[in-house]
């Protein structure tokens, strides 16, 4: 108020007056602001494309690197048990006391099925996968199925099931861990014998009663006796068919194992031994900075992709800003 009121005692003309006010008036420092508001956007926009890929690695390692406890199994069948059910889980830090059981292990004479799971990292997919068929294919195996799959980040994933002779199970499980990196392994050994003598006995006293009606069929004279023996004899023929097929799929299993094998291409491999204590905080390290190098690359990729909506956002604040400063000079006119 006292300044106000010593400019309008002030004789002087009204274009000195404005002079004069414009110099004593404050200066409002749009210039910082504005700079501050862009550094702010900036700053918030990369901390969040660097997160996102963070957050998202982070939540698929559950899928690809990620422990697995050892597998109860799914079924159950009369007369079948459990011989061994070794599991072994290789993880950074964490690795298997369980003995590694060998066809060595098993009693003899027994009617045992082995099978066993496999998870896999490798660095050259294509030349692993190649030489896995090539191993099957050198031990007389086949291929029972396989997927393949590609992931957003260009690593591909298969899953692969192999049937080799159970006597050469040992020689491909060592083969593959030659050729990559295991993660996990698990084998199981089943033992089927009561099964398999239940069903041979089964399929003898079928054959057994199929030759006598058979014998009774040439012996019969009435068209009733005809009639009532080929009716015993057909379904005598369709249970011994149905016995002799289970004999042949216990007889598969028996003779080869099937191989699980869950493929996955990697840029790292998981470490498989346990270090020492310097030697985990190198690799936690190493791991640390490998995440930070991947979430820079996805921050760039996703800043570069995204240019032209960026270009949008940037135009759109900076017509706001202008706006707002056109406004504000209008009114201290």
């Amino acid at each position: 108020m006292r300044y106000k009121e010593e400019m309008d005692a002030l004789q002087a003309s009204d274009s000195l007056k404005k002079s004069i006010a414009s110099l004593q008036a404050p200066k409002k420092h749009y210039g910082k602001r504005i700079a501050a508001l862009a550094a702010a956007i900036v700053i918030v926009l990369f901390a969040g494309v660097v997160s996102i890929p963070a957050l998202t690695k982070s939540g698929a390692s559950y899928d690809k690197n990620s422990s697995i406890d050892e597998m109860a199994l799914s079924e159950d069948f009369d007369g079948l048990y459990d011989y061994t059910n070794e599991s072994k889980e290789i993880a950074a830090g964490a690795t298997s006391q369980s003995q590694n059981f060998t066809a060595a292990d098993l009693p003899a004479g027994r009617k045992l099925i082995r099978n066993a799971e496999l998870r896999v990292e490798t660095k050259t997919f294509d030349s692993f996968y190649d030489a896995v068929l090539k191993q099957v294919s050198a031990l007389s195996g086949y291929i029972q199925s396989t997927e393949v799959s590609d992931y957003a980040d260009n690593a591909r994933y298969a899953s692969v099931v192999v049937r080799v002779p159970a006597d050469k199970l040992d020689t491909f499980l060592q083969s593959v861990s030659a050729l990559g990196t295991v993660t996990w392994q698990s084998t199981d050994v089943k033992d089927v014998t009561d099964e398999y003598v239940d069903v041979e006995s089964r399929i003898a006293a079928l054959e057994t009663e199929q030759t006598t009606l058979l014998e009774l069929l040439k012996k019969a004279d009435s068209l009733t006796d005809v009639l009532e023996i080929q009716g015993r004899l057909t379904e005598v023929r369709s249970t011994l068919e149905t016995y002799k097929a289970q004999k042949k799929a216990l007889d598969s299993q028996i003779d080869y194992s099937a191989v699980t094998l869950e493929i996955q291409e990697v840029e790292r491999v998981t470490p498989v031994e346990q270090s020492s204590f310097f030697g985990q905080v190198r690799q936690n390290l190493s791991d640390n900075l490998y995440a930070i190098g991947q979430s820079l690359r996805g921050a760039a990729l996703w800043f570069l992709s995204s240019l032209p909506y960026i270009a949008l956002w940037l135009v759109g604040i900076g017509a706001v800003v202008l706006v707002v400063v056109l406004v504000r000079r209008r009114r201290r006119r």
